[in-house]
């Protein structure tokens, strides 16, 4: 069956993007962990502002391209249309290059005017080095969005996931070493992205040569721009809502505040990345079926792409929500301890995202940019009110409930959207039931954990295994075992020792699927 094929397809490129981005993770942990305890609160606060303004700028030079460019390869490829594609590639290098090259220029002059916009004039040194890497971050992305379109998950696993981090952690070792503080970690982010973009172009020019040519048409810019010019205010809106916390922190909050805020959003940043593994390759497939008007098999896909993408994410879900308050301390030190709610519901906040699928994208391989700009502007707009009304009381933990709310009515309203349009959703009973028989016995099991008042590492760590271990055997406890999750499950078996031993015991616990599961018509 097609379906399983296509669904093995993303499956494998989730597993292949979940595995390097589990990797950066760590990473970013390890380099997270030296940069907090080796600056003040109030120096990471400072960073903190400066990153979020080189990502904001990042997000515009890429004008949409990150998802636009992946759709157009994906579809003038299958059509075999090579030059066509050859252009699309080239139009967004040279977007990238002529618009993060004026960006950087801008902030690197005006960075004292936007340092005062804040009242923080300590923030302008920071926000003219950052400055320097953002031509080179903006290639980086334009690379992987190219790639994606050719189907290509390893390169962006391999260069932007694993490279990039694994650069930053090295280049921090000696800077923590010789006790170069504040400027050596400035110095080591702008060198990162640099070396990295240099590793990763000599790697672009040996796969692209033979698959594509790159060149500018003026003609395809005119489209790739019509289509994307929405996508890039979905970009905009989207991290407006993760952006309106930082910024409103920063500007009627001190630097410290904004830091206990961004330390928890390093550990909920882990959350989506499961779903975003499934998502790299189902944008470009789902893309080739709707040219098809394969709906039967992208409701399938959905569906199973929704339901192992949140069990996958369950356990750390689960974890850090009944024991914020050991995690926290043990990774960012003591005097984090009072940011364990800020982590909570952060954590519920980007659970949402994960449990309603990969609703943008699927809407936006129909063709349709309209919708998920109109939701990311509420989003935004309800964001930045929250925050406005919340963060002047409740600081950090007002921030956090402000993201968490705007993103969660987001993605709610995303998911009614492409039911009403596609009659697509994944709130089957196979999805719907483990989900809550984790739920409620992981939250009983975390009770009593509070109410024993046992302190011991290894308890905790047990309490983590437990809740993975549950997680993995939900849908067998609660009979809701499809034929697609045995699918997926043996493709990943045969990768591994290439029989499929596990599949076949498993087979006497499939059930059938319901009925009245299949499409609304």
């Amino acid at each position: 069956m097609k379906t399983d094929g296509n669904f093995r397809k993303i499956a494998k490129g989730g597993a292949v993007f979940t595995g390097g981005s589990i990797g950066a993770t760590a990473i970013q942990f390890v380099t997270g962990l030296i940069v907090i305890r080796l600056l003040e609160r109030s120096d990471y606060g400072l960073i903190s502002l400066g990153t979020t303004a080189v990502t904001i700028l990042t997000v515009i030079s890429m004008l949409g391209f990150r998802t636009a460019v992946p759709r157009f390869l994906a579809r003038h490829r299958a059509q075999g249309n090579k030059v066509i594609a050859g252009e699309v590639a080239g139009t967004a290098l040279m977007c990238a290059v002529v618009l993060s090259s004026l960006f950087a220029l801008m902030l690197y002059g005006q960075a004292t005017l936007v340092a005062h916009m804040f009242d923080k004039p300590a923030v302008a040194p920071v926000f003219r080095m950052l400055a320097l890497m953002l031509p080179a971050m903006v290639l980086i992305e334009t690379f992987s969005a190219i790639f994606q379109g050719m189907e290509n998950v390893r390169a962006k696993v391999i260069f932007q996931d694993l490279t990039m981090n694994l650069m930053r952690l090295i280049l921090l070792l000696p800077v923590a070493i010789a006790g170069l503080g504040f400027q050596g970690v400035l110095w080591a982010y702008v060198s990162t992205a640099w070396i990295t973009l240099a590793i990763y172009l000599v790697y672009a020019i040996r796969n692209v040569r033979g698959v594509l040519h790159p060149q500018v048409s003026w003609a395809v810019t005119k489209d790739l721009l019509w289509f994307s010019f929405p996508l890039l205010g979905v970009s905009i809106m989207t991290n407006v809502v993760t952006w309106a916390a930082t910024l409103t922190l920063g500007y009627l909050q001190p630097a410290e505040e904004l830091g206990r805020f961004s330390a928890p959003l390093r550990l909920a940043a882990i959350l989506p990345v499961p779903l975003a593994g499934m998502t790299f390759l189902f944008l470009p497939v789902v893309s080739k079926l709707v040219a098809r008007d394969a709906r039967q098999e992208i409701l399938e896909l959905y569906r199973s792409t929704t339901k192992w993408a949140f069990i996958v994410t369950m356990p750390l879900l689960m974890y850090f929500v009944v024991d914020a308050e050991f995690m926290v301390t043990l990774l960012f030190g003591a005097a984090y301890h009072d940011s364990a709610n800020v982590l909570r519901i952060l954590m519920i906040g980007f659970a949402i995202n994960a449990f309603t699928g990969p609703n943008a994208s699927a809407i936006v391989a129909f063709g349709d940019t309209g919708t998920p700009f109109v939701l990311a502007m509420l989003a935004a707009g309800s964001a930045v009110l929250l925050c406005l009304l919340l963060v002047p009381q409740y600081g950090a933990l007002g921030a956090a409930l402000g993201t968490a709310i705007a993103k969660s009515v987001s993605h709610v309203l995303m998911s009614v959207m492409l039911y009403r349009k596609f009659r697509i959703h994944a709130l089957t009973a196979a999805f719907l039931k483990p989900v809550l028989f984790v739920a409620v016995v992981t939250a009983l099991a975390g009770g009593l954990l509070h109410n024993v008042h046992v302190e011991s590492p290894l308890l905790h760590l047990l309490l983590f295994l437990g809740v993975t271990a549950l997680t993995l055997s939900a849908p067998l406890v609660t009979r809701t075992l499809v034929k697609a999750d045995l699918d997926l499950i043996g493709s990943i078996e045969r990768r591994i020792w290439g029989k499929p031993r596990i599949t076949r015991k498993l087979r006497r616990w499939v059930v059938d699927q319901p009925a009245g599961q299949g499409p609304e018509r």
